[in-house]
């Protein structure tokens, strides 16, 4: 498809408007196509890849939760002791 300058469009009759606007869409979608169809998208290597990553993030999830935890009992541990010695 050639080039088509603003103003060639402007004046064109609305028919002819819409036939370049088809024509850039499909070769757009020709171009699209080409490209997927260069991409590996093999949807078993997707779904691993994606099944690694959540179990991985469960895995952080577990370990931020233990680490959360035992950080507040420490700081509510520390809070008691400290309450007592200073007799606030």
């Amino acid at each position: 498809m050639s080039q088509v300058s603003r103003d060639t469009f402007e004046k064109a009759e609305l028919e002819t408007k819409f036939l370049m606007i088809f024509d850039i869409m499909t070769d757009h979608g020709k171009l699209m196509a080409d490209h997927i169809a260069k991409q590996d998208l093999s949807c078993d290597k997707r779904a691993n890849k994606c099944d690694k990553r959540f179990i991985a993030i469960e895995r952080r999830k577990k370990i931020d939760t233990a680490i959360s935890g035992t950080t507040g009992f420490a700081g509510g541990f520390l809070a008691v002791v400290l309450k007592k010695i200073i007799g606030a």
